[in-house]
């Protein structure tokens, strides 16, 4: 709610407290929303080292297609067609193939 009237700082004050939970769900999914107001802000390259923690650190989570997505279009916006080429390759062939 906070980040949709523009209270960035409030938010991430809220996000930082949610990533000390001691459950596993709320830690991926404060870092999911931590990402997209990252990526929201056009702070691309952090966005992508919080996807890419999502990734390493809670590969149990459904947040993982979602991070790999989200890290395809950063590696974009970034201009890095090797990582867009490489996030792109995991998100839709290992994926899709299983």
């Amino acid at each position: 709610e906070l980040i949709h009237v523009n209270k960035f700082d409030q938010a991430l004050t809220i996000l930082k407290d949610l990533e000390k939970s001691k459950e596993k769900q709320i830690v991926v999914r404060a870092k999911m929303m931590l990402g997209d107001l990252l990526f929201n802000q056009g702070e691309f390259d952090l966005a992508s080292q919080v996807y890419e923690e999502v990734i390493k650190k809670y590969a149990f989570s459904g947040y993982v297609l979602k991070a790999l997505g989200k890290l395809v279009a950063c590696s974009e916006k970034l201009k890095q067609p090797e990582k867009q080429a490489k996030y792109y390759s995991l998100l839709h062939d290992f994926f899709e193939a299983s």
